[in-house]
């Protein structure tokens, strides 16, 4: 009965917006991570990368913090992919 009811605050927490003063000092107790010595590719993605990268994300799951649903990025995938590569290779160069 515990856990359910701390689950259930969790989960009416996230419904209300509520950020929990704990899980906010935990993730900054995180260690940062040094990226010296990682392969870091730095070639532009390619218009097939988008193109896969938005057939993978998974429909019928709840949207993510920016509050968009896979399936609204595969109504109309011709255009969609030409915009989206388009803004990638922008913030990529710049």
């Amino acid at each position: 009965d515990e856990v359910l009811a701390r689950w259930r605050e969790h989960f009416v927490d996230l419904l209300m917006g509520r950020d929990r003063e704990e899980d906010l000092n935990t993730c900054n107790m995180l260690p940062a991570m040094s990226t010296e010595g990682a392969a870091i590719e730095h070639d532009t993605p390619t218009p097939y990368d988008v193109e896969i990268a938005l057939r993978r994300l998974n429909n019928n799951k709840s949207a993510g913090p920016d509050g968009l649903k896979a399936e609204l990025f595969k109504i109309d995938e011709t255009k969609l992919n030409k915009a989206i590569y388009s803004l990638i290779c922008c913030i990529w160069t710049n």
